[in-house]
């Protein structure tokens, strides 16, 4: 039976691995926290926005929908505006 004799190559070599592995482990970390940080600041400000420009809006209509109906109800109101 071999004596298992430590081999200062293979001591250097574990610790590079080791190091290696943590340093990518905090990396992974560190962009997953950034990327989640932008998208939460991002869907923020992007509401603030959508909002004070909506509420800046005068004489607008909102038209929620794709459909046949929501399509022509545009040319509904300027036949009604242009009556009254």
């Amino acid at each position: 039976m071999r004596k298992f004799i430590p081999c200062r190559m293979r001591t250097v070599f574990n610790i590079v691995i080791i190091l290696s592995g943590v340093s990518l482990l905090f990396l992974l970390i560190g962009s997953l926290t950034q990327a989640l940080l932008e998208f939460e600041l991002q869907s923020f400000f992007g509401r603030r926005r959508m909002e004070r420009d909506i509420d800046r809006l005068t004489g607008h209509y909102i038209i929620c929908g794709a459909d046949a109906l929501a399509a022509a109800q545009p040319a509904n109101w300027r036949a009604v505006r242009r009556s009254s």
